[in-house]
């Protein structure tokens, strides 16, 4: 398939005054950090991220923030009558959802645009480079999905896009006895290409039969959508789709037993009381009629779960209601065809995770934030606050958890800490680990400071937040951080400290 970008010429904009732009994909080399900056508003600048290799953040140094650009244009595709026949008429306005994104970045550095009825469409990012944009029609019947790599966006520019016709796709959704399912909900995604971008929603007629256009040839995946349709239950279903050459393919999907049993109980808490609001949630590992299915669904009052499930084996997970601290509960069951009745699911008691936070050498860490992410079960967190001993109480359900340790001030002698933790009232030790002190001058395209800007630094390959604060009126920002990676590279606590108060500050 050929894609025209109409691109109109630009400059290249140079904004890295030190380290790296945030414009790579994949691994960073060990101990790299990535430096996200969130401006105030007043500013006028777009978050933005910034990929710092080791040997660029022992010394102090200005980050450059980019400025913002505007990438607009239209977006057109050829019309066809559909049904795998490529009649192309004329090039019409294409009604589209428009994303440009990049890895490694704040909240995904994404930006995103739905194109009118015109094909116009108007985007907002920070000037840069290696960005991917997509394109993806709402109606597959007239363009598949497109996306390209490797973009700079540099500076405001028109960019227009051709989408041609691609291969068609066509086939029919039936049931175990042949007759056509209408109605259901189908999506395209690629098997062998450089993202996985999915395509939008499109339903079988009346009869079951669909038609959509994929780039061109390659290994596709046709998923069917589980849904409910006329009392009939669909699971979620994938199919390998092989396209040879520009002219297309066929390719059905044939659902087995449509019928769902009911499943049924009541939760109540550790001491016998219902339970209104708790969440069940089933996700299937093994249906009797192929696919994949998840149900959920709230207990009712007096505690009472009613959700129907296809027939085949569970995991089953049923959380508190909200606000609640007890514990949830996980078990493997089987759905038989007759219904399955779990009778009573007892959501345990919660217990209280105690524990002393301590610096480096020993210290006690006063206000120091807890926060205690469940693993698994939705991955919830609940908070605490050391007292003045560095103690802390939190109670909270009998899961396992990843524990992130933030003082209120990080030092060289104390940075953010993160922490395993089974659960247990027994009180553990955490010692914050040393931190490095990074440091950091913030102004704008045109050179003036960044005041009161957020700064949180993060390991460049896990994201794991390693230090957060706010740039003063000078746009300055000195943060205490533990490396990622096991890397010692940079300033550190002094290894002949006496015990004085370390803040960390250079008396800016």
């Amino acid at each position: 398939m050929t894609v025209l970008l109409l691109l109109a010429c630009s400059s290249s904009y140079e904004f890295a005054k030190s380290g790296s732009v945030n414009d790579a994909t994949g691994s960073f080399p060990p101990g790299s950090l990535r430096i996200d900056v969130t401006p105030s508003a007043s500013s006028g600048l777009l978050s933005q991220s910034r990929i710092l290799l080791p040997e660029d953040y022992a010394e102090p140094s200005t980050q450059t923030l980019a400025p913002t650009v505007t990438v607009s244009g239209q977006v057109n595709g050829w019309v066809t009558t559909g049904w795998g026949v490529d009649v192309p008429t004329t090039l019409a306005p294409l009604d589209a959802a428009l994303q440009v994104w990049r890895d490694n970045a704040l909240d995904g550095g994404v930006a995103t645009a739905s194109a009118d009825a015109g094909g116009s469409y108007t985007l907002s990012l920070p000037a840069g480079e290696r960005y991917t944009m997509s394109v993806v029609p709402y109606d597959g019947d007239i363009a598949p999905v497109w996306y390209q790599t490797d973009l700079d966006f540099t500076t405001d520019v028109p960019r227009n896009f051709a989408l041609e016709l691609g291969s068609p796709l066509y086939g029919r959704v039936v049931d175990e006895r042949g007759q056509g399912i209408g109605g259901a909900t189908l999506r395209v995604h690629t098997l062998d290409g450089e993202i996985d971008l999915p395509s939008a929603p499109f339903e079988t007629d009346a009869t079951g039969w669909f038609t959509t256009r994929l780039q061109g040839p390659g290994v596709w995946g046709l998923e069917l959508v589980q849904g409910s349709i006329g009392g009939r239950t669909l699971p979620g279903l994938t199919t390998e789709v092989r396209i040879e050459d520009e002219s297309g393919g066929q390719a059905d999907i044939t659902v087995g037993d449509t019928y769902a049993p009911l499943v049924e109980g009541r939760v109540v808490d550790h001491e016998g009381q219902t339970v209104e609001g708790a969440q069940l949630r089933l996700t299937s590992r093994s249906l009797d009629a192929g696919g994949t299915y998840t149900a959920e669904v709230s207990s009712q009052r007096g505690g009472e779960l009613f959700v129907k499930a296809l027939a085949g084996d569970y995991l089953l997970e049923v959380f508190p209601a909200a606000g609640s601290v007890a514990t949830p509960v996980a078990s493997l069951v089987r759905v038989p065809g007759a219904g399955l009745n779990l009778g009573t699911v007892t959501l345990q008691a919660p217990v209280t995770l105690r524990g002393v936070v301590e610096d480096a050498h020993g210290r006690p860490v006063a206000k120091a934030q807890v926060s205690a992410q469940q693993l698994g079960f939705g991955g919830y967190v609940f908070d605490a606050e050391t007292d003045g001993a560095g103690r802390f109480a939190l109670e909270a359900p009998d899961t396992n958890y990843t524990l992130t340790i933030s003082p209120a001030a990080a030092t060289t002698s104390g940075a953010i800490g993160e922490f395993s933790r089974a659960a247990a009232s027994e009180t553990q030790t955490y010692a914050l680990p040393e931190g490095t002190l990074v440091e950091r001058d913030l102004v704008d395209p045109d050179g003036a400071v960044l005041a009161f800007a957020l700064v949180e630094i993060r390991s460049a390959n896990e994201g794991r937040l390693l230090g957060r604060g706010l740039t003063n009126d000078e746009g300055y920002v000195a943060l205490a951080v533990a490396l990622p990676d096991g890397d010692d590279t940079g300033t550190t606590s002094d290894p002949d400290d006496t015990g004085a108060e370390d803040t960390g500050d250079t008396g800016r």
